[in-house]
């Protein structure tokens, strides 16, 4: 059996091409960015939470975000697509709901989080990576 160096050239130029595809995928960058996107996103969401507990119900919101882990099985998200498209949903959802409050302090103060909310978001989706 002969070697066919050139069907080996082919091959590994083929695979050159395809690992230089990837690399942006894996990129240790790229991803600390998506990480910290989704982080901040998070975050606020959780102050969020808790100064709308304090505020509107009198209450710390941390117990309340564990009971709400505790009584649903929640499913972590898949990747970080999943959870962009979920957070774009959620904002949609809040802003509906955020129209027939009539309130002003209180659509004042939810329309300041989800501000904050939907740049975090944006910036998620800067980093996903192309064609998702």
């Amino acid at each position: 059996m002969t070697l066919d160096t050139n069907r080996v050239r082919e091959l590994l130029v083929k695979m050159a091409h395809h690992q230089q595809r990837c690399v942006s995928l894996v990129h240790a960058s790229s991803h600390r960015m998506l990480a910290r996107s989704a982080h901040r996103f998070v975050k606020i969401e959780k102050v969020m939470i808790k100064k709308m507990a304090m505020v509107f119900l009198d209450q710390d919101g941390e117990p309340l975000i564990k009971e709400a882990a505790c009584k649903q099985r929640l499913a972590s998200f898949a990747d970080y697509t999943e959870m962009h498209a979920m957070n774009k949903r959620l904002l949609d959802e809040v802003k509906s709901l955020l129209k027939t409050i009539d309130d002003t302090h209180l659509t004042a103060l939810v329309s300041y989080w989800l501000a904050a909310l939907q740049v975090e978001n944006d910036e998620l989706q800067k980093h996903l990576p192309q064609g998702e």
